[in-house]
């Protein structure tokens, strides 16, 4: 009886080892495809091995967005969530290497990266604008317009305005203008002659690096190798969880961004004209 079941005990195992053997054959010749995802509704991870590759110095963040929101600054501020984004192709055509926004309920939460609001700070965007869509009346001086949050924080933050038809001082039309614009409520109340804009046209369907730099009571504006800068204009850094693709105030959201973002950086420092010129060849070349 022993030696029966002995033998019977060999059979079993020589039976499981050779379905192993087939498994292991057939997943050799028809292999698992993994499922393909170009929406991303939660905080995504990764394991590629992404770092810095140029101007590192004071990098509090850097978020490529090649299929996921996590931070390869190696500070650890990783995205919070990702909502309603499809990741895309960037402007080199590689798959998968950017994030696109529907323009109506899309945004990403990026853990903020600064905690001091009056810290210089530098904000660096790769993004090409699909369209805009009419949102109000008083955006262009009561001509009508659009605009689209980038990087925003409790009103804070970096945004694109569409202006069809923009008059400036009551006098000069500018006819389907684009103008790279960061918001500081805060600043901008106490100081009536605050100028906060940079009027430059920026085309459909073409990707832009821009950049919002403040230095001290300097603040600059970046757009591609164009260069406006302000003096005595102390924007102050949006403290707290970044919103991208939204503009977020009280908790309450508005200014969706149609469009699609390649990759942002956050320094904890300003950048120069010359740095800012080697990111673009880097990105765009």
């Amino acid at each position: 009886m022993e030696g029966k079941t002995t033998m019977t005990l060999v059979n079993y195992l020589r039976r499981v080892i050779s379905f192993i053997f087939v498994l292991g054959v057939l997943s050799s010749c028809f292999p698992i495809e993994e499922d393909s995802v170009s929406t991303v509704t939660e905080g995504s991870t990764s394991t590629s091995s992404i770092s810095c590759d140029t101007v590192c110095g004071g990098l509090v963040g850097y978020y490529p967005f090649n299929g996921d929101i996590k931070d390869y600054s190696g500070n650890g501020n990783h995205g919070i969530v990702a909502h309603k984004v499809t990741s895309v192709a960037d402007a080199k055509g590689n798959t998968n290497s950017a994030y696109e926004f529907n323009g109506i309920d899309s945004f990403i939460s990026l853990k903020g990266a600064i905690d001091n609001s009056s810290s210089d700070y530098t904000m660096v965007i790769h993004v090409k604008i699909n369209q805009f869509v009419f949102q109000s009346s008083n955006s262009c001086n009561s001509n009508g317009g659009s605009r689209a949050g980038l990087i925003t924080n409790q009103g804070k933050g970096l945004q694109l305005m569409y202006c069809p038809n923009w008059t400036i001082d009551n006098t000069t039309t500018k006819t389907n203008h684009y103008k790279l614009w960061y918001q500081d409520p805060d600043f901008c109340n106490s100081n009536p002659s605050c100028v906060d804009e940079y009027y430059q046209a920026l085309d459909f369907n073409q990707f832009y690096l821009l950049a919002a730099v403040k230095s001290d009571n300097q603040s600059n504006f970046y757009i591609d190798r164009r260069f406006g800068s302000w003096q005595n204009l102390d924007f102050s850094y949006p403290v707290g969880n970044l919103s991208v693709g939204y503009w977020i105030k009280n908790g309450e959201t508005d200014k969706p961004f149609n469009g699609v973002i390649d990759e942002i950086r956050i320094y904890n420092r300003a950048i120069t004209f010359d740095e800012f010129e080697e990111i673009y060849l880097k990105i765009k070349y």
